[in-house]
């Protein structure tokens, strides 16, 4: 090879990497510009997500568990040492009806007083029984009323209230109406979180949270309504008395020293 030919091909080589040179410049700056862009996206994202719905998707309410298993009442006012306190209940159980009346005031004076927390666990397996779907569009109209974050004690004494007198096969149990409009009215949601209510509540979108919820209860073992749980172990909770089985009703104050001491 020549003295020229070798210059010649010297050169072309420096042109190439030069050229590969400024090909990888090039793709290193586009993808520089789409990693901004991604990011930019995932922040307007993130800032556009609404920090108070972590279980949005799911229907979740505002005071749902961790662990999306049941709803929090009175959140915020838990001593540390508080036992937590699992309440398993079925709309449309007549028993839990009664436990409502009876003990709804000393779960509230404890919880709020920050003795206990108090977890309420909406079950649906009436409907099976009762060949409807009471059961679970009542669960929806209490999970859907927690807005606000204060609404959902009140809901689910509301629709307590309306309970049948007595169970009856095939019956409608809460017709959709009471539901959907009368109750969450009469409970103070009013406006534009009644729109927010009524959308919840006709695209039933707690489902997913509710049948979670069923699940959750099975693995804690609960074999009916209402049950009532102290740190996950069992209480001996009476609402009604059964004589024939020597059994007596629990007491208001009864009921309270099992809440705070287990027995």
């Amino acid at each position: 090879m020549t003295q020229s030919s070798k210059r010649s091909a010297l050169r072309e080589q420096q042109a190439a990497a030069a050229k590969a040179a400024r090909t990888r410049r090039i793709v290193g700056i586009g993808l520089g510009v789409v990693a901004l862009i991604l990011t930019v996206i995932v922040i307007v994202v993130f800032i556009r997500t609404p920090a108070s719905a972590p279980g949005a998707a799911s229907g979740a309410p505002r005071n749902a568990t961790a662990t999306n298993d049941g709803v929090t009442l009175y959140a915020g006012h838990a001593k540390p040492d508080a036992p937590r306190i699992d309440v398993y209940l079925d709309f449309q159980c007549p028993v839990c009806k009664t436990a409502e009346s009876s003990y709804n005031a000393t779960m509230k004076q404890l919880a709020e007083a920050g003795d206990i927390v108090l977890v309420q666990h909406t079950l649906t397996f009436m409907d099976g029984n009762l060949h409807n779907t009471a059961s679970t569009r009542a669960a929806t109209a209490a999970t859907c009323a927690d807005i606000d974050g204060t609404t959902y004690p009140a809901m689910t004494a509301a629709i307590y209230a309306r309970q049948q007198t007595e169970e009856l096969v095939g019956s409608v149990g809460y017709e959709d109406s009471l539901l959907r409009s009368t109750l969450p009215v009469e409970v103070g949601i009013t406006g534009a979180a009644l729109t927010t209510y009524q959308q919840c509540y006709d695209t039933a979108a707690p489902r997913a949270f509710l049948a979670n919820v069923t699940k959750a209860g099975y693995a804690a073992n609960v074999g009916g309504t209402p049950t009532f749980q102290r740190n996950g172990v069992e209480l001996a909770v009476h609402p009604v008395a059964a004589p024939k089985l020597k059994i007596v009703a629990t007491t208001p104050e009864q009921f309270a020293s099992l809440l705070l001491t287990g027995h």
